[in-house]
């Protein structure tokens, strides 16, 4: 489940995200400021992270580096890569070992 549906399930507001964090740190809208302040008034939690939020400026950017390690990136590519080239090396052997005989022999049938 994600969080979204996880959040309509059990009535809980849905979390801040970098565009609230960015967009209250900005100051750019009154109605997106009180939305924020109203969440964070609704959890603890979120008032702490708001405060810990004001004290870095409203920089998401430091964010990045949790990215990176949480988020790995996707190995699949090199996987069909392999997957490809040790499938060619197989049908290549198999028809430079067939020998100039047998192929004769097929191609007379």
């Amino acid at each position: 489940m994600n969080l979204k549906r996880i959040s309509k399930l059990f009535g809980a507001s849905p979390p801040l995200s970098r565009k609230n964090i960015t967009d209250y740190g900005e100051g750019s809208d009154a109605s997106t400021q009180h939305s924020v302040e109203a969440k964070g008034v609704s959890s603890s939690f979120e008032a702490d992270a708001m405060e810990g939020w004001e004290a870095m400026n409203y920089d998401v950017g430091v964010m990045r580096n949790l990215d990176k390690k949480f988020m790995g990136s996707s190995n699949i590519g090199w996987y069909i890569t392999g997957s490809v080239v040790v499938a060619a090396t197989i049908v290549t052997l198999v028809l430079l070992n067939s020998s100039p005989e047998e192929t004769e022999r097929r191609n007379r049938i």
